[in-house]
Order: structure tokens, then C-alpha cells, then sequence
């Protein structure tokens, strides 16, 4: 449409808006144990000495506005493990949702492949979700999507809720009839501070009893739960500690009696601006899957470091290096892993 010399947008392309990222990498796997095959729950992954360009996230997204209630999106991704069967680069959905928003006063409803509450505000926190994921993500704990229902909204305006009900399938199509009941409350009393507590509740299938020669069959559910504590202040610092919990019911065999799983992880993380356009990040985890008594030799410590520079905004290069210990197998000491990446983030609107 023309008016008066000026080219107007059709209605449909004003409310609609197209973004996207990246995030790519050089790597090289500068150190590896002989026995690295044989470990479980590792962070870091291939051989020593492969190296190579990676693209670990690319998004494109396009954001429509149908009316003042309702919004939508659809996103798609792809990276360098989402391949086509000829070993190609390939893409999957990432969110595709509709938004009814203030169908209460101050209160949302989303439906659709959608982000779950674990990662949100932990997430922007940290600031670098270009070098990892935050550690809910990263040890597979809570999947980054589900195919769901979710109500979300303001209690007060220091106190945010988030509750969604979910196949839990990640970004898959449901296989079975168990779901995924997920809880989030974050709090802010200051400007630059935030905490959240998050749980959630997986459904599993039943399991058959070992003990019970009838063939009883005995819970497997497993509930999550972590706490989040995050100071930002963008022109100058932040810093980050979030710690989770996990239980699963029945789900140790030790001697012919099946106990219960407890996992755990902490996440320390930190940034500071060293002068204008040049940060200075730092991150430290533990990780431990299994912290029964009778199962050991699998917990986990990593290490990120890494100094970003935005020449432009929208645009980094960040060289970074990550470092996996392991805790000694049975007679064994095992080596840490070392990688070492620079890593280009960058955005369109």
C-alpha cells in the first residue's frame, strides 16, 4: 500500500516481527583420559585433539501479534547435533505457542511446545548462555521445552508465579500417559536482586517390586526441586548460585531392593565489566547423579572461563575455556578434560 508516497506495511506484516541468533564455535579438545569413552554424564564431549567450527544454536523466530490478547510464536532451531539422516545440519521446532494474555487481570495463559520455568530468570542472569547452558539444562535434569498448558502472572508486583502441565517430551510428540507438573516463584525485592524456588513433579510408569514374587508393582516418579539466588547489575557485575535437588522413587538396585535416587547439583557463576565492551565471566559446578552412599565414582566439577567483547551490540567473540573433573573410578584416577573454543554470538531483529 502506497499513501502519499510512502510505502505502508500490510497489517499482518506490522504485527509481526522476525529475530534470530547464533551462536558458533572454533574448539579444539585439547585434553582427554584414555578411559574418557567409559565415563557417564560428562559435559564435554569427542576425543582429544578433534577440533574444528561448530554452530551450536541457531534460532529463527517470528513473533505475531493476532490482537491486544492474543500472541503467537514459532521458533525453530538447529545445531550441529540435530541432524538429517545424510548427516546434514538440520532443524526442529522449538516453540510454537499461542499466548492469551490478561485473561485475568495480570495473568497469561500459554498453550503450545513452550519454554518450561526452570531456566528463565536463573538464565538471564547469567548472561552467557552463549558458552552453556545453566545447569538444570546441561545435566538434563529439566528439558528447556514441553508441549503444554501454562498459566503465569503476577501475585504482587515482587512475586511472579509460573505453573505448567507438560507431556514431558522435551520438543518430541508424546508417547505415553505420564505428565510432567512444574512450579516456578520468583521474588524480586530489589531492583538488581532476584530469587526463585522451583519444583516439579514426573510422573513415571510403575515398576515391578524385585521382593514381591507376585510381581507387585511399587512408585517411580521423581520430584525436582531448586533454589536460585541472582544480584545484576548490568552496568557493572553479577553473580549467581543455584542448587537443585532430585528424588526418584525406587529406582537404586542395591541388593535386590530397589532404594531411592537422590541427585544433586550447585552452580556458582559471576561477570564483571573490565572496561567498556569487554566482560569477564567465570563458572563452577558440581554435579553429583546419584549421592546414595552405595553408588559413587560419578560425580562431576566443571569450569568455565571466558572473556567476552561486543565490538557492536548484538555481536560477541568470546574466547573460552572449560575444564570437566571426574571423580576416580574403582583403582583408577582419571584425567580432567580440557576445551578450549572461541565462541561468535550474534543477533538480528
Amino acid at each position: 500500500m502506497i499513501v502519499q508516497g510512502t510505502y505502508i506495511l500490510p497489517q499482518s506484516e506490522q504485527n509481526g516481527k522476525i529475530s534470530g541468533l547464533v551462536y558458533a564455535d572454533y574448539f579444539y579438545n585439547v585434553s582427554r583420559d584414555s578411559y574418557f569413552d567409559s565415563l557417564r554424564n560428562t559435559a564435554l564431549t569427542g576425543q582429544q585433539e578433534l577440533n574444528g567450527f561448530d554452530i551450536r544454536r541457531i534460532y529463527f523466530t517470528y513473533d505475531y501479534k493476532i490482537s491486544g490478547k492474543f500472541t503467537t510464536r514459532f521458533r525453530v532451531e538447529g545445531d550441529g547435533r540435530a541432524l538429517t539422516r545424510n548427516e546434514r545440519f538440520g532443524v526442529f521446532i522449538k516453540d510454537a505457542f499461542i499466548k492469551w494474555n490478561n485473561i485475568l487481570p495480570g495473568q497469561d495463559i500459554i498453550f503450545g511446545i513452550q519454554p518450561t520455568p526452570a531456566f528463565e530468570v536463573s538464565e538471564s542472569v547469567y548472561g552467557f548462555r552463549s558458552l552453556e547452558k545453566t545447569i538444570l539444562d546441561l545435566r538434563g535434569i529439566v528439558s528447556s521445552r514441553d508441549f503444554g498448558l501454562a498459566m503465569r502472572g503476577k501475585i504482587t508486583d515482587q512475586l511472579n508465579y509460573w505453573i505448567l502441565l507438560g507431556n514431558n517430551s522435551g520438543n518430541s510428540p508424546e508417547t505415553d500417559r505420564y505428565k510432567r507438573l512444574y512450579g516456578h516463584l520468583s521474588f524480586k525485592p530489589l531492583k538488581n536482586f532476584v530469587t526463585t524456588i522451583y519444583g516439579d513433579l514426573r510422573f513415571r510408569q510403575r515398576i515391578r517390586d524385585p521382593l514381591n514374587t507376585e510381581g507387585s508393582l511399587i512408585g517411580h516418579n521423581t520430584i525436582t526441586t531448586a533454589l536460585f539466588f541472582g544480584y545484576n547489575n548490568p552496568d557493572l557485575f553479577a553473580l549467581g548460585a543455584e542448587g537443585f535437588y532430585t528424588i526418584t522413587e525406587n529406582d537404586v538396585p542395591i541388593n535386590n531392593v530397589l532404594e531411592t535416587r537422590n541427585g544433586m547439583g550447585i552452580s556458582l557463576f559471576g561477570s564483571a565489566e573490565l572496561m567498556n565492551d569487554l566482560i569477564f565471566t567465570a563458572r563452577y559446578d558440581i554435579f553429583d547423579p546419584s549421592s546414595n552412599e552405595d553408588i559413587k565414582h560419578d560425580k562431576r566439577d566443571f569450569y568455565i572461563i571466558g572473556l567476552s567483547y561486543k565490538p557492536v551490540e548484538g555481536v560477541a567473540v568470546i574466547p573460552n575455556v572449560m575444564v570437566e573433573n571426574y571423580e576416580d573410578l574403582p583403582g583408577l584416577s582419571v584425567d580432567p578434560s580440557l576445551t578450549a573454543r572461541l565462541t561468535i554470538a550474534y543477533e538480528f531483529f
